[in-house]
């Protein structure tokens, strides 16, 4: 009876909602409804930008290339009243180029003038050479044989068809003679043809002991008086000193120019028949040159140049000069008038492409 009044009793609170059923052990981590997680934290959206420093963006480098900017810009290139190129630059480039400047030494040297040619091949003149002793050696037998004839003539003791025919073979001979010198002289010169030693020089030509070149002035262009020497110059750069032997007398179909034959006496540099060279014939009288380092000298637009520096040194003129000839110190060049200042030594090439990438940079 107890029991079932406490049963109507709990029925009743439960549907009146005054108690609540006791949840099991654990059933609170099981069944309660989870808190929601705590939200990432989310991306911070992107202020205004800061504004870009001087020279940065816009596709512009940083660093050096900002550098090097500022180095251009302390080069410039223009023109003289001459039309020659004049690089302006200040301390600062200048010294990043590296340039030393030193004052030409003037030197005194015989002018000369330039012309081409080529050593001879000595085998024709070997060969008329030979012919030549073997006339001479028969026509000195045919005059002795004329010269017996006559004597036994006078005395009786002989006929006169063979003092005729004794004349004829010595006059055939000697024409023979003048014949053959004729040849060598038209070919090789008068001046060698009438040398007396004409077999053993040639012997020397043969031997590669001592050559003979043909030196051509270009076409139309004449020298007098002659030149007395020459500097020979081959293509590789070898210089030998060589005498006059006389004027050619044919002229070369190619140049068309006034021709001399130059003896070189010692075959040092050892030249071959048929190599080219380059002939520099001296000149009477004597010209003042100067005397630059081979670094000072630049070539381009097919010339050689020099940069001359201004007397405050901050500009530099690219001046044309002629290279006389190559020396021990350097090379001699003219005209001295456009030398009297400074001239650049030591970075003359990094100049020349300062230049170069002045005129390809756009503007």
């Amino acid at each position: 009876m107890n029991r079932s009044l406490l049963a109507i009793l709990t029925l009743s609170a439960l549907g009146a909602g005054l108690m609540a059923p006791r949840p099991l052990q654990g059933a609170d981590e099981k069944t309660a409804p989870k808190a929601p997680a705590k939200e990432a934290a989310e991306p911070a959206k992107p202020g205004p930008a800061a504004p870009a420093a001087k020279g940065e963006g816009k596709g512009e480098p940083k660093g050096e290339a900002k550098g090097e900017a500022k180095a251009e810009s302390k080069i410039a290139i223009e023109h003289d009243e001459l039309g020659r190129v004049v690089i302006k630059l200040d301390a600062e480039a200048r010294g990043k180029l590296g340039l030393e400047l030193a004052r030409p030494a003037i030197a005194t040297a015989a002018p000369e003038a330039r012309a081409y040619g080529h050593v001879l091949d000595p085998g024709p003149l070997a060969g008329l050479a030979n012919d030549l002793a073997s006339a001479q050696a028969a026509a000195a037998a045919s005059a002795a044989e004329w010269a017996r004839t006559k004597v036994l003539q006078g005395q009786g003791n002989t006929s006169a068809r063979a003092a005729v025919l004794a004349e004829a073979a010595a006059r055939h001979d000697e024409l023979a003679v003048r014949a053959l010198h004729d040849r060598l002289a038209l070919a090789w010169g008068r001046e060698l043809a009438d040398r007396g030693d004409l077999t053993t020089f040639v012997q020397t030509l043969t031997g590669l002991e001592a050559a003979v070149v043909r030196i051509d002035l270009p076409g139309g262009e004449r020298l007098h008086p002659a030149p007395a020497a020459a500097r020979l110059v081959t293509l590789a750069g070898r210089e030998v000193a060589a005498q006059l032997l006389g004027p050619a007398l044919s002229v070369d179909p190619g140049l068309q120019g006034q021709g001399f034959l130059f003896l070189v006496p010692t075959n040092q540099p050892r030249l071959l028949p048929g190599e080219a060279v380059t002939g520099f014939l001296r000149l009477p009288g004597a010209a003042a040159a100067a005397v630059v380092p081979p670094a000072a000298v630049i070539r381009a637009e097919g010339s050689a140049w020099v940069f001359v520096a201004a007397e405050d040194k901050s500009a530099f003129t690219r001046t044309p000069v002629t290279l006389e000839h190559r020396l021990e110190k350097g090379w001699l060049v003219s005209p001295v008038g456009s030398l009297t200042n400074q001239v650049v030594v030591t970075g003359a090439q990094a100049l020349l492409s300062q230049e170069s990438k002045a005129l390809l940079k756009p503007d």
